[in-house]
């Protein structure tokens, strides 16, 4: 996992860096939750999520933008 470092007020420049040893148990812990949040919306991803496959960031990002647009998952 990695972070996204905001460098200015505008959020355009945008560094990206490993995740700082003190903060990493939490993100995995809140990554765990929002793949299982996105599961409950996607058939598909929840049939890997129960059978402990992995589920890729391309398969977590198109299921948050399928849950928004269906009005079932609001990220915030």
């Amino acid at each position: 996992m990695k972070a996204e470092i905001y460098t200015n007020d505008l959020g355009t420049d945008i560094r990206e860096e490993d995740i700082p040893e003190e903060y990493l148990e939490q993100a995995q812990e809140y990554r765990e939750k929002l793949i299982e949040a996105v599961a409950e919306t996607n058939e598909e991803l929840m049939m890997k999520y129960l059978e402990g496959e992995e589920i890729t960031t391309e398969e977590l990002i198109a299921g948050i933008r399928q849950a928004t647009i269906n009005v079932e998952f609001f990220p915030v």
